[in-house]
């Protein structure tokens, strides 16, 4: 499912077995997470769920703007692991209005 080249560490298949799935849906519409995956410590994954239709998430990260698209109302990227912690996650429709957001 993902290129993990940039990896400089490991190979391995992933297991930690992280789900953005909750029964409820959150306040924002819009539920993630960011961490350094078991199987590839040198990067830092970015994934989550929109509870809203979207077709891609706008993250701001260290002053700086990516745009990851959604498939099915799910997105994952993978950032380098010095990559700071999201500030801001902005989901846009196909027409570039905001469907969601969540800052932390």
């Amino acid at each position: 499912m993902l290129d993990f080249a940039a990896d400089e560490r490991s190979n391995a298949r992933a297991t930690d077995g992280v789900s953005c799935d909750l029964a409820a849906s959150p306040s924002s519409r819009l539920r993630w997470s960011y961490r350094s995956p078991a199987a590839h410590p040198t990067l830092k994954m970015l994934s989550g769920r929109l509870h809203v239709p979207a077709v891609a998430v706008l993250v701001t990260t260290g002053g700086t703007k990516h745009r990851v698209v959604v498939v099915d109302r799910y997105f994952l990227a993978m950032f380098p692991w010095g990559t700071k912690t999201p500030t801001k996650i902005t989901a846009i429709d196909a027409h570039g209005h905001v469907v969601a957001r969540s800052r932390r």
